[in-house]
């Protein structure tokens, strides 16, 4: 049967007239393939006075890209590294031909493996006569994967289905084979959005339910985030619900360092689960134990729509939230415009940590939020307009990679496109410490459209100073000493352009922690404008 569900989520967007992108009925009708917005970054304004050089990352070039599919629309939601070097991906696509092996009809889920260097290696469809899809894939420690999104198929395929949609999740031999699939939900709809492996061998799945029967118990009215544990065997071990009485969409899950899991996404509810609700959509983050009971949740945003995309643990096991917002109360304190990408940083017990908007000009979402090896993290999606943050910028709305430090800090940014519409969906940093991007082209169809980045490399940004700033002593053994106009942030970078200081600083600070060697400052104001440029050299 067909899926009506009007998407309240897509009113974010409605509310911005620039907002025009394609999407297929399919895309439409899942809550959680909505567009996000992105953020604004800071363009350096230039007071030129004296001018010196700051080493910083160059964003990193095309090493290879290619574009996969058939004669169809088809698309891309998730990309991971496999243990040889390649690449694992998943979406959905109607192609019948081309890289679309196996099409049952309607849409399919469709996976991908491709080499290292961007050969495809197998490529399958999998589903039944109605629309299926696959939002997340990983690699299993067996050597195969498993996927995680939704059917709406009773045959091919598909075995068990309640009605309507069905989270549907699928374990692959390392070649592609099913190896056992599971149909969980009720009469209404099932919507599975995130799958990871689990440290006994099994697996957690998140995404949201509207039933009250079948697999689903406890249900608290509209949508609820509905997680799931499952043995490495596909059998359920429990199955949780959490919300209020509005629409509660879980999108993404992790499982955090003390063993039990870190749920992301937006509640509209203000009851039930929810509280300190801000008001319309705000972001959800749920912690909840091994065994699935809820040990703290918090809602952020403002009284604007916020809408969690993505979330991972962090190094020092707190959690980072990505998504969008237009928002500008709350917990927002420094938002850009009509709709801003939204990241924030929470301890292990849920304490904001810090958070920033970014974003330009045009409509700019982010998707996915991933780990770096530096501690920072990877954000992708797509943006719509040069300006603010975003320089490069090719057409209507272009793959958008933004690298951030630990705290939050943009460090480079890079717009990827070709053909009139790029919607990027997935990035991840790989093992010769360049990165991965997926998503879609569109233009009369959607084309998959895969992007290896080559590893950043240092340059010299060419920076500025207004007269009457100094730091001294230079050379410096403890401390260093700002003098003049005193900035908001100060950046320090190390030699290899790696972020060592960042903070808000009274005019003093403290390098006797840093090893001997030439640094590099950066002054800026409360806008992100840069003040000052300096050598440091630590003795």
């Amino acid at each position: 049967m067909p899926f009506d569900l009007t998407i309240r989520a897509n009113d974010f967007f409605n509310q911005n007239p620039r907002f025009h992108l394609p999407a297929p009925s399919i895309i439409a009708a899942n809550p959680y393939t909505r567009m996000k917005h992105f953020c604004y970054l800071v363009l350096i304004t230039v007071f030129i006075t004296c001018t010196f050089n700051v080493l910083g990352q160059h964003a990193p070039s095309i090493s290879w890209d290619t574009h996969l599919g058939g004669t169809g629309s088809d698309y891309l939601y998730c990309v991971r590294q496999t243990p040889d070097g390649g690449y694992i991906l998943a979406g959905s696509s109607n192609s019948v031909n081309g890289d679309v092996t196996g099409a049952h009809g309607a849409n399919d889920a469709w996976v991908v493996k491709l080499s290292a260097t961007g050969a495809v290696q197998w490529k399958k469809a999998f589903g039944g006569s109605s629309d299926d899809m696959a939002m997340s894939i990983e690699p299993t420690w067996d050597g195969g994967y498993i996927f995680a999104g939704s059917t709406q198929s009773p045959d091919g395929d598909v075995v068990g289905i309640h009605a309507d949609w069905d989270y549907w999740i699928v374990k692959l031999s390392d070649t592609g084979g099913i190896q056992w699939q599971q149909t969980l939900g009720g009469s209404l709809a099932d919507l599975g959005q995130s799958v990871k492996q689990t440290a006994d061998s099994g697996y957690i799945v998140a995404g949201c339910s509207k039933s009250a029967d079948g697999d689903v118990t406890a249900p608290h009215g509209g949508y609820d985030y509905w997680v799931m544990r499952l043995s490495r065997t596909g059998s359920l071990l429990w199955q949780r619900s959490f919300g209020g009485t509005g629409d509660d969409y879980a999108v993404s899950v992790q499982q955090a360092a003390d063993g039990g899991f870190i749920v992301a996404g937006d509640t509209y509810s203000a009851d039930g689960d929810v509280t300190a609700h801000h008001g319309n959509d705000d972001y959800w983050m749920v912690k909840l134990s091994a065994a699935g009971s809820m040990q703290w949740q918090r809602a952020l945003g403002g009284t604007g729509s916020d809408y969690a995309q993505s979330v991972v643990v962090a190094a020092d096991g707190g959690y980072v939230v990505a998504g969008g917002s237009n928002s500008a109360d709350g917990d927002i304190t420094d938002a850009r415009g009509s709709g801003d990408y939204w990241v924030a940083k929470l301890s292990t017990t849920g304490t904001l940590l810090w958070q920033h908007s970014l974003g330009g000009p045009g409509i700019d979402a982010a998707n996915n939020i991933a780990t770096t090896s530096d501690g920072g993290y990877l954000l992708m999606g797509y943006c719509g307009a040069n300006g603010g943050d975003i320089t490069g910028f090719h057409g209507t709305n272009d793959y958008w990679a933004v690298k951030i430090s630990a705290s939050g800090t943009a460090e480079w940014q890079n717009c990827l496109g070709t053909l009139p519409v790029e919607v990027g969906w997935c990035g991840v940093q790989t093992s010769d410490s360049g990165f991965m991007v997926a998503g879609y082209s569109v233009s009369d169809s959607a084309q998959a459209w895969v992007v290896k980045l080559s590893k950043p490399t240092p340059e010299v940004v060419s920076a500025t100073a207004i007269a009457g700033i100094s730091i001294t002593p230079n050379p410096a053994t403890d401390i260093i000493t700002v003098t003049g106009v005193l900035p908001a942030s100060i950046h320090i970078y190390n030699s290899l352009g790696q972020l060592v200081h960042n903070g808000h600083d009274t005019g003093h600070i403290a390098i006797s922690t840093l090893l001997p060697g030439l640094y590099f400052a950066r002054l800026l104001n409360s806008e992100g404008q840069v003040l000052y440029t300096a050598k440091i050299v630590k003795q």
